[in-house]
């Protein structure tokens, strides 16, 4: 059966098994498989937006994983030394993340407050598993006061995302980033209505 959980600072270490095998997943991921320049220390895959207040939804099934998102408010802003980070859109829109072209927000305002939250390093093994995700974060960020995310993935997942019932729209043109296209986007919060049958992953 699948179980979705929202891990944060406070339950975090009740969860240290699901995390590590996330982490993992993530390096074979966007690492192995999209060849994408990201941080890591094999065989895990971590970066500046995994810090104290990101959530991760993740869901699984008897233990095993079966997806996971990376939650980081728009709000948020932590300084490492004299660089202030924030979330990963607006951050190589400043052009502080050499691998991810500039331009990628052409089409999108930069939001700053916690009404908007980025979510990032998306994957899901199947269609019910990604609906699922989704629901979970869906809820997490309403409970939370947020009405919209926003994301730098995969072009296509545009197209998913509408067709499971959150209304999604491109903010940039596509760009060549590892072996695949993909652009910025955001998608209103909302009940999902409808999933594919067919599996889908997505950054």
């Amino acid at each position: 059966m699948l179980n979705a959980i929202a891990i944060n600072q406070s339950n975090r270490g009740a969860y240290g098994h699901l995390l590590d095998k996330m982490f993992r997943a993530r390096y074979d991921l966007f690492h192995g498989s999209l060849g994408w320049d990201v941080p890591r220390a094999a065989p895990i895959e971590m970066d500046q937006y995994d810090r104290a207040d990101t959530v991760y939804i993740i869901v699984e099934d008897g233990g095993e994983l079966m997806a996971y998102a990376r939650l980081v408010s728009c709000a948020s802003r932590v300084l490492y030394g004299d660089q202030e980070w924030t979330y990963m859109v607006q951050d190589a829109a400043r052009g502080n993340l050499p691998s991810i072209p500039s331009n990628i927000i052409d089409g999108l305002q930069l939001p700053q407050g916690g009404e908007c939250w980025e979510m990032t390093r998306t994957e899901a093994r199947s269609a019910s598993s990604l609906k699922v995700l989704f629901s979970k974060a869906n809820r997490f960020l309403l409970d939370h006061g947020a009405t919209e995310t926003i994301a730098f993935s995969r072009t296509n997942f545009v197209g998913i995302l509408n067709r499971l019932g959150y209304p999604t729209r491109r903010g940039s043109a596509s760009v060549a980033y590892g072996s695949k296209n993909s652009c910025a986007m955001s998608t209103m919060l909302q009940e999902a209505k409808t999933v594919s049958s067919s599996g889908v992953a997505a950054e």
